[in-house]
């Protein structure tokens, strides 16, 4: 506002000089320059470019009392950059700066992973609990008694029960469930187990799963070779 006899003194002055101010990629963005003088002064707006912003229309514009406000609406990257606000009057000028920087736009988080806003950067859900949605701030617990055997599950079929052991016929890193079963030319005759067994010589395995092996036809052997997939290794 303009002061009362201020005739020769009341030149233009920056009262709220804009702030820095960060924002993201598509959303609105605003500095403010209130300013007083008598008379009462222009505002004027430059932008990175020193390319002046003129008129109230558009997606970069001047609105509030005077133009006091400049308005960024659907911000871009390449909004980012230095703003200077100039109130002028036929007594004096003067200037206020800010800085604009507009960031990407988070990622949301990928399924398995959470964070308090739902968006990067996450972490993985502790073992015992699973997320299979995206952009989540929580993971869901496994129902009671089960498990994970990892941080990052993304599905209530990575729960198992706690402690069970793997069964004959498969294994696992830890020997509990979850489990493999065992490849062909191998078997497992235990439970709980890390490993699966070679067949021994003179025996073979040509299914999956297997809890022992198969001795070759009589009269006939692996000639010392372990671990056959197939009666043909039988001679």
């Amino acid at each position: 506002l303009a002061f009362e006899g201020c005739e020769l003194t009341c030149g233009a002055t920056i009262i709220t000089s804009p702030t820095d101010t960060t924002g993201l990629a598509g959303s609105e963005i605003k500095l403010t320059c209130d300013v007083t003088g008598d008379p009462f002064p222009t505002i004027t707006w430059t932008d990175p470019k020193n390319l002046t912003i003129n008129g109230d229309t558009g997606r970069i514009k001047q609105t509030g009392d005077h133009g006091s406000v400049l308005d960024i609406t659907e911000a871009r990257l390449t909004d980012s950059g230095l703003y200077t606000c100039t109130a002028t009057n036929s007594k004096s000028s003067d200037t206020a700066q800010a800085h604009i920087i507009v960031q990407d736009q988070p990622q949301k988080c990928p399924s398995g992973r959470k964070s308090d806003s739902g968006f990067t950067p996450c972490t993985n859900c502790e073992i015992g609990t699973y997320q299979p949605e995206t952009g989540q701030s929580s993971c869901i617990a496994c129902p009671t008694g089960q498990t994970t055997d990892t941080e990052g599950a993304t599905s209530q079929s990575q729960c198992h029960d706690e402690n069970t052991p793997c069964a004959a016929g498969t294994f696992s890193q830890s020997g509990l469930q979850p489990c493999e079963v065992c490849n062909t030319g191998t078997y497992q005759d235990g439970t709980g187990q890390k490993t699966c067994k070679q067949c021994k010589a003179n025996t073979y395995q040509d299914h999956t799963g297997s809890k022992d092996c198969t001795a070759c036809p009589q009269g006939q052997t692996t000639n010392g070779k372990t671990g056959s997939k197939s009666k043909n290794d039988c001679k």
